[in-house]
């Protein structure tokens, strides 16, 4: 029997119930009711879903723990006025205008988090700099280092012993 009808079979026999949300389909035993387990299906198998709130048709389901903490009415978007009950930009008060040029002159908490990863992003470009920077040493002292090496295997050491031999004291022998 393949994972999609052990599925199926379970979902029979425990009698489940599924309840589509905007991040995941809930599965509840029987019926769904604040501290019942709750769980979703994830590459064949149960797993608790996890904390946070899922927003059904109707409903809001508040899940902590893989168990349902909280089912509250979803709330309904409230109607916006009608244009003739909004009053006109000139005919609002001096106090108005004023708490309306204080609302845009605060800064964003976008244009705050902008502001923070462009910061972090320049960080990362000068570490990146700097990482570069030591990588073009290193290799520079490497090629110091092979060429000396190239410098070494041109002598043979038979013949340098040989040399060494014959000058000093040792050409006496």
């Amino acid at each position: 029997m393949n994972k999609p009808n052990v599925i199926k079979l379970w979902k029979a026999i425990l009698k489940l119930s599924e309840i589509a949300t905007d991040k995941a389909v809930l599965i509840v035993e029987s019926e769904l009711a604040e501290g019942v387990e709750v769980f979703v299906e994830k590459e064949g198998e149960y797993v608790p879903a996890e904390d946070g709130e899922y927003v059904a048709e109707d409903k809001v389901i508040v899940v902590a723990e893989g168990k349902v903490s909280e089912i509250r009415d979803k709330e309904e978007e409230k109607p916006e006025e009608a244009p003739e009950d909004k009053p006109e930009d000139d005919a609002k008060s001096e106090d108005e205008k004023s708490s309306d040029e204080k609302v845009e002159a605060e800064p964003d908490e976008k244009d705050a988090r902008i502001a923070e990863l462009e910061a972090k992003v320049d960080e990362l470009d000068a570490m990146i700099a700097e990482r570069d920077a030591r990588i073009a040493e290193l290799k520079a002292m490497l090629a110091e280092k092979q060429e000396q090496l190239e410098m070494s295997a041109e002598k043979p050491a038979k013949e340098k012993v040989k040399n060494e031999l014959k000058s000093g004291a040792m050409r006496y022998f």
